[in-house]
């Protein structure tokens, strides 16, 4: 369910400026002006040279389920979602659903060092309060998509 302040803040300010239409439609729901910014993002991740630069731009709230949607909407595009991932990091602190996120994406494309690397990375940081784990579902599709390659490469 979509919170209302989340909805409110992204549809704030600079952002509802950029993402402005010319046609403007009266039944239009604040969740499909929602739901049309996380796409709007979503190609500016995947589509610009420098999306980190139009992102900044854009001034965005950056939360959880924001970052979250993106993911999923660049879910086909696992370099471009790391990228996003670390923008977003340096803008908010990730919760698991959002690392877990990505890590299943690398894992589905086979971007195993980089999965790696971020599991490395969240091991470093955790701490007693909230220490480093992965769900069930995490993990079995870390083994649908690692435990193929493993076979292959053991013949």
């Amino acid at each position: 369910m979509l919170h209302h302040s989340t909805t409110k803040l992204l549809l704030s300010g600079a952002i509802t400026r950029h993402f402005r239409t010319i046609n403007t439609n009266a039944s239009v729901t604040p969740k499909d002006d929602y739901l049309a910014a996380i796409n709007r993002i979503a190609n500016v991740v995947r589509c610009e040279v420098h999306p980190e630069r139009t992102l900044n731009k854009l001034d965005i709230p950056v939360t959880s389920e924001l970052v979250f949607r993106v993911l999923r909407a660049c879910s086909n595009s696992p370099s471009e979602s790391l990228r996003f991932f670390h923008w977003a990091r340096s803008h908010y602190s990730p919760t698991s659903l959002e690392f877990e996120e990505l890590i299943k994406i690398l894992a589905c494309h086979r971007q195993y060092s980089s999965m790696w690397s971020m599991i490395d990375h969240k091991k470093k940081h955790q701490n007693e309060n909230c220490p480093f784990q992965l769900s069930p579902s995490t993990v079995s599709k870390l083994l649908m998509f690692t435990i193929p390659c493993y076979w292959l490469c053991v013949r």
